[in-house]
């Protein structure tokens, strides 16, 4: 097998190849049962190199060891790549890259974005608020926290205690990365008598340490969350992976 392979099967995954040539490919595929196993083995690789990892240093270093193993396998002068030796190349590579994900995934530390699930905001119309409360709403569940933040201050300022408003407000706060004010809130939350936002202060505040990547004050936030919590489950799992 020459070395024309690789790049037919480079321009058959970019779509680089004419009508008529992808056309024959695809006959090949059908008809030649080597072939076919030898581009999926391709492909599969192929599919495992464009996930990029988080951590560049992972993913530089695999791709260091990709290339050593190429560099070693195949002979470049004579310009041939035997068919055991491509196979050899590729399943060494697949298991390269399978080991060194496992690693990533075993030492990497949970994140924010992992665990923040919460439900939309939807509010309680009274009267002549309609047209503010309608906006923090649609500005809160579409994201745009910094637009929302200005709207909670305005309505907390006619109801301080609303507690529904100063959770979501804390999470905003968490969300445009105000972390030490919305840890203020959750707080306040927290030293209420209502259980369901004690609940809910807890869970959220431990999670803006994760944040912060304060693994340390995110597990005493944890633990301070009842094993009756909505968020036992949840938290246990966080608590297992810090």
């Amino acid at each position: 097998m020459d070395e024309n392979l690789l790049t037919q099967f480079e321009a058959y995954l970019n779509q680089e190849m004419s009508k008529e040539k992808q056309t024959a490919f695809d006959a090949k595929l059908a008809t030649d049962a080597d072939f076919k196993a030898d581009f999926e083995l391709y492909k599969k690789l192929n599919n495992f190199l464009a996930y990029k990892f988080a951590n560049e240093d992972a993913e530089k270093e695999l791709r260091n060891t990709l290339n050593r193993l190429q560099e070693k396998k195949v002979e470049r002068k004579a310009k041939v790549v035997p068919l055991f030796s491509l196979k050899k190349i590729l399943v060494a590579a697949s298991v390269v890259l399978l080991v060194t994900l496992s690693v990533y995934k075993f030492t990497q530390k949970p994140s924010f974005a992992d665990f923040a699930h919460y439900d939309e905001l939807t509010l309680t119309v009274r009267g002549d608020d309609e047209t503010q409360l309608k906006m923090l709403e649609k500005y809160f569940n579409n994201k745009q926290f910094d637009k929302a933040l200005p709207l909670f201050e305005s309505l907390l300022k006619e109801n301080p205690n609303d507690k529904k408003l100063l959770l979501y407000k804390a999470l905003a706060l968490v969300e445009t990365n105000k972390i030490n004010e919305s840890l203020a809130l959750f707080d306040k939350l927290i030293t209420s008598d209502n259980v369901l936002y004690k609940d809910n202060a807890l869970w959220y505040k431990s999670l803006a340490y994760l944040k912060v990547k304060d693994y340390k004050q995110c597990k005493i936030t944890l633990e301070q969350l009842s094993t009756n919590s909505d968020y036992a489950e949840e938290a246990k799992e966080l608590l297992n992976s810090l």
